[in-house]
Order: C-alpha cells, then structure tokens, then sequence
C-alpha cells in the first residue's frame, strides 16, 4: 500500500511537472506545397538593377530583356555581366517578374557605379581584338563577327605590331571604323 502511494505520488508530481511544459509544444499543421496546378503565393527573385536582370532563386532561370523582348534561360548572354554586390531580394506574386519591371525599375533605381573599361589588343592586319583578361579573340569572318579561343591557322598576329585598347563597350568590333582609322596596319601589309 505504501509502495502504490509512492507511484501515485510520484506520478502525480511528475505530471505536473511535464504537463505544462508539454503544452507550449504545439506545432501548427504542415500545409505542404501547394496542390498539383496551383501557383505559389510568392516567388523569390534577386533583381540586379544596374543589368535589369531578374534570378529565380529556386528554378536556377534568369529573365533579361533583349530591346523589347523578354527571355529566360539557365544562362545569360555573354553581354550581359552581373555585380552579385549589388542586388535586391524581391518576393513577387507573379511567375513573370517582368509584369511589373516599370515599378521596380522606379523603386530600385540602380546606385551610380563608376565606368568599366575593357582592355583589348588590337591587331591592325588582321583586323582582330584580343580580350586581355578573358583570352577570346574576335575577327570579322564572312561578314559577321566571330568569337574564337584560337585563331584560325593562317593567321599569324605580330605582338610588336599591336595597340592596346581601353574602351568602355565590351564589343570593339562596334567601334571598328573607328580603330582602322587611328590604328591603320602598316604600308607593307596593307591589303
């Protein structure tokens, strides 16, 4: 009888003890993705005002703008150069950011960042621009301009016979007018 008394004892001051520790213990009930055909409520985007570039955090897609059009892939173009230090975290409830681009551009005015340069070696003879930093060649080719990491093999760039160039496009051959002018190829190579 006493041993029962003790369990009883015991029992009761050990629930009381437990229970109201055990009652803050409430989790709420897991919703769950939302069901098949259904949007999200929010999607989460980084924008990149200086680019007007938006990242979709989870699907791994960017959205960018190409004059009026808007695309999306899993890489961007070679133009197009992101500064991770400088973008904001968006929460939007639509699956197409670009709905409401007019709004964020206004909000999120891009912060003034000095100029970039890019830095080229000019070949004058073969009319061809070396990217210093990258390694990529450009040469004009059958009426187009073309990106190479190798040269063709008939062309042979002299370094004594190369300019550098530090301009603020990352596309030289815009400018190729320009630099044949200055940077004419010398009178015994001339073509």
């Amino acid at each position: 009888m006493v041993e029962r008394n003790r369990i009883r004892l015991l029992t009761g001051a050990l629930a009381s003890v437990l229970l109201p520790g055990l009652s803050g213990c409430v989790w709420p009930p897991y919703e769950g993705p939302p069901p098949r055909g259904y949007p999200s409520r929010y999607f989460d985007y980084y924008y990149y005002p200086h680019e007007e570039v938006y990242y979709h955090i989870y699907t791994d897609r960017y959205y960018y703008r190409d004059g009026p059009v808007w695309w999306h892939s899993r890489r961007l173009p070679d133009h197009i150069h992101l500064d991770s230090g400088y973008r904001i975290w968006l929460q939007i409830r639509d699956d197409k950011p670009w709905r409401r681009h007019h709004e964020h551009r206004r909000k999120y005015r891009p912060s003034p960042r000095p100029p970039h340069y890019y830095d080229y070696w000019y070949y004058p003879y073969w009319r061809v621009y070396f990217h210093i930093y990258t390694g990529w060649y450009f040469y004009h080719h059958r009426g187009r301009w073309l990106r190479v990491r190798r040269l063709p093999q008939h062309m042979r760039l002299d370094w004594r016979r190369r300019h550098r160039l530090n301009i603020r496009e990352n596309r030289p051959w815009q400018r190729h007018d320009e630099h044949r002018r200055k940077y004419p190829p010398p009178p015994e190579h001339r073509r």
